[in-house]
C-alpha cells in the first residue's frame, strides 16, 4: 500500500536558496501551526508535523534551535510537546534551551508536566544556568503549580539570578521571594523584575513600595514604575468576570487567567459561581469559561471548573481533562470514573490526565489497560509508557531501565506491535519501542518493516530504528530502500541507516548502490538524506552525483552534499568544499569547514582555509571550533604552529587555539604526544573528587585550560629551546578562573549590586582589622618566599575590580574571587551576598582563597628566570591541584 504523497507544506523550505528563504518558510509554517488568519485543524496539524520532520534533517545547533523556536509559536498543538521533549536530550545546550522556551511557549499543562518531570532527573546543581532558567520559565507559562517553588529552591541554590527569579515568579504569579522583592528594588540591575513580581501579585501598598523608583535619578526606572502603576486594580468580582469571559490568543489569555492567582482563592471561586449559575454547561459559553478557569492553574478552581465542565458535553469534558494541572483528591476520584467513560476522547483524556498529575507511579494500576477491549485505550497505555520512559536513555539512545522492568514492558509491546486488532496501537506501539531505547525489539521491528503491507507500519518500524543503535538491521533497511514505494516510508528509512551505517560495519557497498539508485526519482527532502548516506557509505563512485548536489540552488542539499564530499574523502571534491566556505551562508561555511578538516590530506589550499576560519573572530564559534578540531586531526608541523599566533585571551576560544599551538610546538620538538584522555587521567589521580567528564560537561574552557597546563608535566614534553616557560602557571591560573567564574557566578552577581559594592568598598578601610576575623591562618608563602603580604590590597583591589564598568560581561580574576569567598564565610558578610555561601566550611574557604591569591601574585609577577624554574613550576602544580581540590567541593547557594 503506497501513501497518497500530498503536497507537502515544507516542500519550500527545501527548495530555499538562503537562510532568510528557510526562515521565511518557518514563519509561515509557524503562522499556520498556531492557526493564524482562519487556518483549518488539517492545514494546523501539517504545518506542525512538518517542522517536527525538519528537526530530523537539522544537525547544526544553531539551526535546530531557530526551528523548535518556531514550533513553540503553534500554541496549544497537542502535537508538538512529544517532538520538543525529544530535544531535550540533546547535547547542545542551545538546542535544549530552545526546546523548554518552546513547551512554555506552547502552553500546555502536559508539557509542564513533562518539564517537572525531567527537571526531577537532572543534577540541577551541573545544568547550565540557561537551561535551568529556561526549564523554571517553562512551569510557569504552562501554569504548573510548582513553579514558584522550582525558582525559588533555584534561587537559593544559587542555580538562577534574583532577576531571573523574579520574572519567572511574576510570570508564575508566585508568592515564593516577594519577601526579597522591597530589597531588590533598591537595585538597579533587578529593580524592574522586582516591581513586576510586586505588582503581578496585586500588594496592597504598591505605590509606597514604588515610591524610591518614581522619585529616583533613573528615568528609565521612575517611567516604567509609573507605567506599572498605572494598570488598574479592579475588584476582585470584576476581576474574576472579566478573566473568565474574556476572548483572547491562548497565550494571552493564559497570563492574564493566571493573575488570578493574586486573590484569595475563596473570593475566585465565588467569583466563578456567581457566572457558572447563569450559564448553560452545554453551551459554548461555558467551555470558554472552564478553559479561562482552568489555566489560571488554581488547584480548587480547576476541581469546580472540571465538575461544570462534566456537566455538558462530553467533548467539553474532554478538552477540560487535556488541561488540568493539579493532583486533587476530587481529580483522583473523578479519573478513576472517567476511565471507563463510553466516550473515547473521555476516556483517553482521563488515562492521559492521570500520569500527568500523579506521574509515573500510576502506571502500576494503569497495567491493565494493556489488555482492554477498548482500543483507545490499549492506545493510550502505550503513549503513558513513551511519556514515563523517553527520559530513561543513554547517550546512544538505549534504555536504561532494569531488566525486572524492561522485559514485561518489551513483551508487551511486542505483542501489540504484531497482533493488535487496531493499526493505531501498532503503529505507536513501534514508535514507542524507538522512543524508549527498546533495543532488544530491533528484530521484531526490523520484521514488521520488512513484512507489513501498511505503510504506516513500515513508516513507524523505520522511525524506531533510527532511535537506537540497530547494526543487525542493516540488510532489511537496505532491501527496503531499494523496493520502497512510499515517500514517506523512503524518508525514514534514510533516516534510519545514516545512523546504522554511521556506526560502522556492515555492507556499505549496497546502501550506496541502493541510495544511487532512489536520488534520481526522490523528493527534494528525501535527496537531502540520500545525498548525505552517499558520504556516509564512502560511495567514491557517485561522486559526481554529490559534486552536482553541492552545487545546487536548494540550501538544505547543498549544505548536505558539501558534508557528504568530506565524509567521501575524495580531493576531487575539493573545489566545490572551497566554494561553499566563501559562501555567504552559514550553515554552507559550517558543512564546509567540516569537510575541510576530512580532506585536509589533500593539500595545503584545505589547511589554509581551515587556518583562516579557525582565526576569524568575527565567523561563528562553532564553526571556529569544528575548524580548529579539523587543524587537530591533521599532522601538526613547525609551520602550522607558527600560523597559529597566540589569541587574546577574550577570544572565547583563546585556549583551545594556545594548546593546538603548544601540540605543533611539540610535534616539532619530538616530544611525547598524549591525548587528552591520558592527561585527565593524571589529572583525576591529583585531585580526590574530579571528575573530568563532569567538569567538561559544563566548564568545557577550564578543563581545556587545565589539560593544557598539566601537559608541561608530562615526562618527554620538556619546551624547546627559546619557547617562554611561564605557559604553565598561566594555564593553571587561567583554567582556575574560568572554572570558578561558572560556579561563583550568583555570587559575584550579588555583590555587583550597588548596595554590595559599597559595603565592600566599606570593608576595604577597615581590611587589615579584618584580617584576623575573615583569615585566619592567612600565610603569604604558598607559592613565593618572598610575595610580600598577599592579603594586605585584597579588599581594596576587589573593591575597585567590582566597580569596573562592564563588570558583568568578564571573566573575574583569582583575587575578586578570593575575596568572595572569604565574604561568604566571613561574618557579616550574609548582607552584601544575599545570603549565599559556598558550601565550604570557613577554615576550607580560607585556605583555598589565600592559594587563588597567591597563584594570582606568581602570575602577575613571574620573571623567565623565576618561570623557568622547576621547583617553582613543581609548587605551582601543588598549589593549583589542591585549589581544584577545594573548587571540586564548591556548592553555592543559600
Amino acid at each position: 500500500m503506497a501513501d497518497p504523497a500530498p503536497s507537502r507544506p515544507d516542500s519550500p523550505w527545501y527548495l530555499a536558496t538562503s537562510e532568510a528563504e528557510q526562515a521565511a518558510v518557518l514563519d509561515g509554517l509557524a503562522r499556520a501551526g498556531a492557526g493564524s488568519d482562519g487556518a483549518p485543524l488539517a492545514t494546523q496539524l501539517a504545518a506542525v508535523s512538518a517542522l517536527i520532520e525538519l528537526c530530523h534533517l537539522t544537525a547544526h545547533p544553531g539551526a535546530r534551535a531557530s526551528i523548535l523556536r518556531a514550533l513553540g509559536r503553534c500554541s496549544e498543538q497537542f502535537i508538538a510537546i512529544p517532538a520538543l521533549h525529544a530535544e531535550l536530550d540533546s547535547p547542545h545546550t542551545e538546542v535544549v534551551v530552545a526546546a523548554l522556551q518552546a513547551i512554555g511557549a506552547v502552553g500546555l499543562a502536559n508539557g509542564g508536566a513533562l518539564v517537572a518531570r525531567w527537571l526531577a532527573l537532572q543534577a540541577c546543581d551541573e545544568l547550565d544556568a540557561a537551561v535551568f532558567d529556561a526549564a523554571a520559565m517553562a512551569l510557569a507559562r504552562t501554569g504548573h503549580p510548582h513553579a514558584g517553588r522550582v525558582v525559588a529552591d533555584g534561587w537559593r541554590r544559587g542555580l538562577i539570578s534574583s532577576e531571573r527569579a523574579h520574572l519567572v515568579a511574576a510570570e508564575a504569579v508566585s508568592t515564593e521571594l516577594v519577601d526579597r522583592a522591597p530589597e531588590h528594588l533598591a537595585d538597579p540591575a533587578t529593580a524592574q523584575a522586582a516591581a513586576l513580581h510586586l505588582v503581578a501579585l496585586g500588594v496592597p501598598n504598591r505605590e509606597a513600595l514604588l515610591a524610591p523608583l518614581l522619585s529616583g535619578s533613573d528615568t528609565g526606572l521612575a517611567l516604567f514604575a509609573e507605567n506599572l502603576l498605572r494598570i488598574p486594580e479592579l475588584p476582585v468580582g470584576e476581576h474574576v468576570l472579566q478573566v473568565l469571559t474574556a476572548s483572547l490568543p491562548p497565550a494571552r489569555l493564559s497570563r492574564l487567567a493566571r493573575s488570578l492567582r493574586a486573590h484569595p482563592t475563596e473570593a475566585v471561586l465565588a467569583g466563578f459561581a456567581a457566572l457558572a449559575a447563569d450559564l448553560d454547561p452545554a453551551g459554548p459559553e461555558a467551555e470558554g469559561v472552564v478553559r479561562a478557569a482552568l489555566s489560571a492553574g488554581i488547584a480548587e478552581l480547576q476541581d469546580v471548573a472540571v465538575h461544570l465542565a462534566a456537566c455538558g458535553p462530553a467533548r467539553g469534558l474532554a478538552r477540560a481533562l487535556y488541561r488540568v494541572h493539579s493532583p486533587t483528591p476530587a481529580m483522583r476520584r473523578w479519573l478513576l470514573e472517567w476511565m471507563t467513560h463510553p466516550d473515547a476522547q473521555v476516556a483517553k483524556a482521563a488515562v492521559r490526565a492521570r500520569l500527568n498529575l500523579f506521574g509515573a507511579a500510576e502506571l502500576a494500576d494503569l497495567a491493565g489497560l494493556a489488555d482492554s477491549p477498548r482500543a483507545e485505550l490499549r492506545l493510550e497505555w502505550v503513549r503513558l509508557q513513551q511519556n514515563a520512559f523517553r527520559d530513561r536513555l543513554d547517550r546512544e539512545g538505549r534504555s536504561t531501565l532494569g531488566h525486572a522492568q524492561r522485559a514485561p514492558l518489551s513483551a508487551t509491546l511486542s505483542r501489540l506491535m504484531r497482533s493488535d486488532t487496531d493499526g493505531s496501537v501498532r503503529e505507536l506501539a513501534l514508535y514507542t519501542a524507538g522512543n524508549i531505547g527498546l533495543t532488544d525489539l530491533g528484530d521484531e521491528l526490523g520484521r514488521q518493516l520488512a513484512g507489513s503491507p501498511d505503510w504506516r507500519i513500515r513508516r513507524a518500524a523505520a522511525t524506531a530504528l533510527a532511535e537506537f543503535p540497530a547494526p543487525g538491521q542493516l540488510g532489511v533497511l537496505t532491501a527496503c530502500l531499494a523496493n520502497e514505494r512510499s515517500e514517506e516510508v523512503v524518508f525514514r528509512l534514510a533516516r534510519a541507516l545514516l545512523r546504522v551505517v554511521g556506526e560502522g560495519g556492515g555492507d556499505r557497498s549496497a546502501v550506496a548502490d541502493a541510495s544511487a539508485v532512489r536520488l534520481g526519482d526522490a523528493s527534494p527532502r528525501c535527496r537531502v538524506l540520500l545525498v548525505s548516506l552517499l558520504g556516509k557509505c564512502r560511495a567514491t563512485q557517485h561522486i559526481g552525483e554529490v559534486i552536482d548536489a553541492a552545487r545546487s540552488r536548494g540550501l538544505a542539499l547543498a549544505v548536505a552534499a558539501v558534508g557528504a564530499l568530506g565524509e567521501l574523502r575524495d580531493a576531487r571534491g575539493l573545489d566545490a568544499v572551497m566554494d561553499a566556505s566563501l559562501s555567504p551562508s552559514a550553515a554552507m561555511r559550517a558543512a564546509a569547514a567540516g569537510s575541510l578538516a576530512l580532506l585536509g590530506h589533500a593539500g595545503p589550499m584545505a589547511v589554509e582555509r581551515l587556518l583562516d576560519l579557525a582565526l576569524d573572530v568575527e565567523e561563528d564559534v562553532e564553526l571556529r571550533r569544528r575548524a580548529l578540531r579539523g587543524l587537530g586531526e591533521l599532522p601538526l608541523t613547525p609551520e602550522l604552529g607558527e600560523r597559529l599566533a597566540p589569541a587574546q585571551f577574550d577570544d572565547p576560544l583563546a585556549v583551545n587555539i594556545l594548546q593546538l599551538r603548544l601540540r605543533a610546538i611539540e610535534a616539532a620538538g619530538g616530544g611525547t604526544r598524549l591525548g587528552a584522555d591520558d592527561i585527565d587521567r593524571r589529572l583525576a589521580a591529583a585531585i580526590h573528587g574530579f571528575v573530568p567528564a563532569r567538569v567538561e560537561s559544563r566548564h568545557r574552557d577550564a578543563l581545556q585550560a587545565l589539560r593544557t597546563a598539566e601537559y608541561f608535566y608530562l615526562p618527554g614534553s620538556s619546551l624547546p629551546p627559546g619557547l617562554d616557560a611561564a605557559p604553565p602557571t598561566i594555564f593553571w591560573v587561567k583554567g582556575l578562573e574560568l572554572w570558578l567564574d561558572d560556579l561563583m557566578r550568583p555570587v559575584m552577581r550579588e555583590l555587583l549590586r550597588p548596595a554590595a559594592q559599597r559595603e565592600v568598598a566599606a570593608l576595604a578601610g577597615c581590611w587589615p582589622e579584618l584580617r584576623h576575623r575573615l583569615a585566619p591562618g592567612w600565610r603569604d608563602d604558598w607559592v613565593d618566599g618572598d610575595a610580600g603580604d598577599l592579603f594586605a590590597r585584597l579588599g581594596e583591589d576587589s573593591a575597585r575590580e567590582f566597580a569596573r564598568p562592564g563588570t558583568h560581561n568578564r571573566v573575574f580574576g583569582l583575587r575578586s574571587v578570593a575575596t568572595a569567598i572569604l565574604l561568604a564565610g566571613g561574618e557579616g558578610a550574609s548582607e552584601a551576598l544575599g545570603g549565599l555561601g559556598v558550601g565550604l566550611p570557613r577554615g576550607d574557604g580560607v585556605v583555598l582563597a589565600n592559594r587563588l591569591v597567591a597563584l594570582a601574585a606568581h602570575r602577575n609577577r613571574f620573571t623567565h628566570r623565576l618561570a623557568g624554574k622547576a621547583g617553582d613550576h613543581e609548587r605551582v602544580r601543588e598549589v593549583a591541584l589542591a585549589c581544584a581540590g577545594a573548587i571540586v567541593r564548591v556548592r553555592v547557594g543559600r
